[in-house]
């Protein structure tokens, strides 16, 4: 009996990790891997750098969180979300009803793939009815600004890159997809654009150590960088 049950634990034990495997991608420098409600990037200790969770339309109270995940190819994996709508007691009961029922027209996935300098998140969004303009991601890396404060923003070739930095460790720059005053300290603007009958946009990722600095940065994402800029501030998202 107790030899079953060891074999059935070893079983389970290999289905998890497999399991887990099938949702991750590994490089000599990265994990990118899918984990319960969020996409996380960590270092090769495991150790967390940046998470991306919910994805929130803001102007509408619909919201989409990450549910599950199916491996692609030895590079990717896609990333499918929930959607809901935020409860507001001022609404009306059929009101409430309509809002549930335009979830089913709403769907959202992320294709994810990671590189030996970061990771890409390429979102997929099918939303009839309500448009996503004033959409934000939920994310989170090292340090965000607080509220009301000032970065430095780089521009390269059309790119407005946002440095995120931990000392001794290096810095993250994230292409922003949308506008990069609508930001906080939680989330960054979507910036979500039609495409035929469905919006896309991708949060796009590049690692670097603490001695590559100026135009190298630049190389990072194929591009040269132009100058820094300061940011304009935090301006709301609505």
């Amino acid at each position: 009996m107790w030899k079953e049950l060891g074999l059935c634990a070893a079983f389970c034990i290999g289905s998890i990790s497999f399991a887990a495997e099938k949702a991750s991608v590994r490089t000599k420098d990265f994990v990118l891997r899918f984990a319960k409600d969020k996409i996380v990037l960590s270092n090769p200790k495991w150790q967390d750098e940046v998470v991306i969770r919910k994805v929130m339309f803001i102007r509408s109270p619909h919201f989409a969180t990450p549910i599950g995940a199916e491996q692609l190819t030895p590079d990717s994996f896609k990333v499918d979300y929930k959607i809901d709508v935020k409860a507001n007691p001022k609404d009306t009961p059929e009101k409430a009803e309509a809002l549930k029922k335009s979830i089913e027209a709403i769907k959202l996935t992320a294709l994810c793939t990671a590189t030996d300098a970061g990771a890409k998140i390429e979102y997929t969004l099918t939303s009839p009815e309500y448009k996503p303009d004033g959409a934000m991601i939920e994310f989170n890396c090292w340090s965000r600004f607080k509220k009301g404060g000032k970065g430095d923003l780089l521009k390269a070739n059309g790119k407005k890159l946002r440095p995120f930095t931990k000392e001794g460790r290096g810095t993250y720059y994230l292409a922003l997809p949308g506008n990069p005053n609508w930001t906080s300290s939680w989330a960054e603007h979507a910036g979500f654009r039609k495409s035929g009958d469905e919006y896309k946009t991708t949060l796009e990722f590049r690692f670097a150590p603490p001695e590559v600095t100026g135009e190298a940065v630049g190389a990072l994402f194929d591009s040269k960088v132009e100058a820094a800029q300061p940011e304009a501030g935090n301006a709301p998202a609505n």
